[in-house]
């Protein structure tokens, strides 16, 4: 069964750009143990993240929602990572509102 077809499994639509970065961090798939998603209304007119996208018709498609899916080798780091001076320096500088986060645990 895929995890779309599972009860309350999300499934998301990753960018080229989100795999090249994995792909550079040398990190494998498999050691992901726990994942971050964000997500926000970017309140930015156009949100700064449409000159990213590889193709203009890609950019089309994007509309005033924003976040991230990341990835991290326990919950302990994730809750790090939230309490960490990066973040709240990232949360300061961006402008955004509806801020949600949602912390999940991969199962063995």
């Amino acid at each position: 069964m895929k995890a779309a077809e599972q009860q309350d499994a999300r499934s998301f639509n990753v960018l080229p750009e989100s795999v090249k970065v994995l792909e550079a961090s040398g990190r494998d798939l498999a050691s992901v143990k726990a994942v971050l998603i964000i997500t926000d209304i970017v309140k930015m007119d156009p949100p700064n993240f449409r000159a990213m996208l590889a193709s203009e018709e890609m950019s089309k498609n994007v509309g005033t929602m924003g976040g991230g899916c990341y990835f991290f080798h326990s919950t302990d780091d994730i809750e790090t990572y939230l309490s960490s001076e990066f973040w709240g320096n990232c949360v300061e500088d961006t402008p955004w509102e509806d801020v949600t986060y949602e912390m999940y645990k991969v199962k063995d």
